[in-house]
């Protein structure tokens, strides 16, 4: 057996172990040692990125990268444009995990770049699939949306990287405002990954995405039930996905509890590098305070979120104060004990923020940008809200709520709404 077989092997074991879910702390060491042994001259790069799956998968998305700095420089000394460009792509995956959105999209277009679309294959799907989300969560639906008349063979759907165009298709469903052909996108990778065995949510975590959904639609028991079956196969292992889905949990919560979710959550995610998703945590913290009356809280949480979504290139939407905000007056059948005002216990947390926002004369899309939500889902929580509370008007919703008319609260700059990708506010 040449090094190229016995390396092959290696990987091929390195894998089987992942695909068991016997994920341990040897696979970086077992990985790395097998991409120390991957070279531009072996005929394929199956080793190695099969070794980078294992490491994205144990949550080395620091490693991951670096190897593929000093993989994509070795293809380039010696001028293999395949192999070059299937490791920018990776590269683009594993950034977009790391949230460098504009670094994601930069080694997809090089991947795309050095091989063009005709020359990739079935393959072709996987960075197609990148630049499909990077501009899908940055905003630029018209640009995403030329990357879908790109020709993917139908083939690609048998593979991995057709797994990977799905889930981003998913995510610019979700943009564009259609929730439901994106969860129909999300739950086919699922129907895909288990019946290939193929399982992985750190490769692509349908549970969560789909959970999302499922939260802005006002389907708590599906989400639910999806976030449980990922929490119990992450077990207590500080795996990214289940930092996303205690996330999700959080806004399924009761409200005392939510802080605690989302602050185990933010510890997972901070551990691994995972900013865009610590920045979505950090928002939903914000609100939570703000749900609270903790405005202290809410601000600085707010801070940081929006810094962290600037610094993954999406522009954040500035806050100064709650987005839902304590009433001002309460009417006798909404007072608590001490007669302490109460938000309406019909409403959902995100349907009482949107529908707040909507009292104090906002717009839609001001909405949207303010929540990091899409336009149509403030829609659905609007049309949710206005059935819950007995309105049918817009100017009626103040009567109901009573919101706190705090000067200067709400919006400052007016974000655009640019993260469309996934419903954040829960």
């Amino acid at each position: 057996m040449s090094p190229e077989q016995e390396t092959q092997q290696r990987a091929l074991a390195l894998m089987a172990s992942v695909l068991d879910q016997r994920v341990t702390g040897d696979v970086t060491g077992r990985a790395e040692r097998i991409l120390q042994e991957t070279r531009p001259e072996d005929r394929t790069p199956a080793a190695g990125l099969a070794a980078l799956v294992a490491l994205v998968v144990a949550d080395g998305l620091p490693e991951a990268a670096r190897w593929c700095e000093i993989l994509l420089a070795e293809a380039r000394e010696h001028r293999t444009p395949m192999w070059q460009s299937l490791f920018a792509a990776a590269k683009a995956f594993i950034e977009i995990g790391l949230g460098e959105l504009a670094a994601a999209e930069e080694s997809a277009h090089t991947a795309l770049t050095v091989v063009p679309p005709e020359g990739w294959g079935t393959a072709v799907a996987a960075p197609v699939a990148a630049l499909l989300y990077t501009k899908a969560v940055t905003g630029r639906l018209d640009e995403a949306a030329a990357h879908l008349k790109i020709s993917v063979p139908d083939a690609a759907f048998r593979t991995p990287a057709g797994l990977l165009y799905l889930w981003a298709r998913g995510h610019y469903q979700l943009a564009a405002g259609r929730p439901y052909a994106a969860l129909e996108d999300f739950h086919r990778c699922g129907d895909l990954m288990t019946r290939w065995r193929l399982d992985l949510s750190g490769l692509v975590p349908w549970r969560t995405d789909a959970a999302q959904v499922h939260v802005a639609l006002g389907d708590d028991r599906r989400a639910r039930a999806l976030l449980e079956e990922e929490l119990v196969r992450t077990g207590c292992r500080p795996l990214w996905t289940r930092g996303v889905a205690l996330r999700v949990l959080a806004a399924l919560a009761e409200r005392a509890d939510r802080p605690r979710l989302l602050g185990e959550a933010m510890d997972i995610l901070q551990r691994g590098g995972h900013r865009l998703e610590l920045a979505y945590a950090m928002a939903e913290l914000s609100y939570s305070y703000w749900d609270m009356n903790d405005d202290s809280r809410a601000r600085i949480a707010a801070r940081k979120a929006q810094q962290l979504m600037r610094e993954c290139g999406i522009k954040a939407p500035v806050l100064k104060a709650s987005p839902v905000g304590a009433a001002s007056a309460c009417p006798p059948e909404r007072s608590g004990a001490g007669g302490a005002c109460r938000p309406p216990a019909e409403l959902s947390g995100a349907e009482l923020r949107v529908a707040t926002l909507a009292a104090r004369g906002y717009t839609n899309r001001q909405i949207a940008g303010a929540l990091f939500i899409t336009i149509s889902t403030v829609e659905q929580h609007l049309t949710r809200a206005y059935r819950k509370l007995g309105v049918q008007r817009r100017t009626d919703l103040a009567t109901r709520l009573e919101p706190d008319a705090v000067e200067d609260a709400g919006l400052v700059g007016g974000g655009d709404g640019a993260s469309r990708d996934c419903l954040r506010a829960g």
